[in-house]
């Protein structure tokens, strides 16, 4: 079943995401090291949305997830890493791959087995 939530309906309501923050500022925490001037201005949407405290809890680094953290630890994951590592990300929380990589990703879509 896909669980895809459509952030805009929220209407900058933080309490109809709180179960996807951690999600969404592990992503704005990947535009810093990537420097992907998109992840900046996905950054200033979801400040103008949800206010300063997106900002701080990115910043804090304490919800940002720790699989993706380790990829950039010493040196910048390959793109194969980084994807499947989004491919993954996908399985696990049954976000439909395919709407995924609509929005510029490149998760593998066939089969991992």
């Amino acid at each position: 079943m896909d669980k895809s939530i459509n952030i805009v309906e929220s209407r900058g309501d933080h309490k109809l995401i709180e179960e996807l923050k951690p999600y969404l500022i592990s992503v704005l925490w990947v535009g810093k090291p990537l420097n992907i001037p998109a992840f900046g201005e996905l950054g200033n949407l979801f400040l103008g949305f949800y206010g300063p405290g997106i900002k701080v809890m990115m910043e804090k680094e304490e919800v940002v997830d720790g699989e993706l953290k380790k990829l950039f630890k010493n040196l910048l994951p390959t793109n194969n890493e980084v994807n499947l590592y989004f491919r993954k990300f996908c399985d696990n929380k049954k976000v439909n791959v395919e709407k995924f990589n609509s929005v510029g990703h490149n998760a593998p879509c066939h089969d991992l087995n």
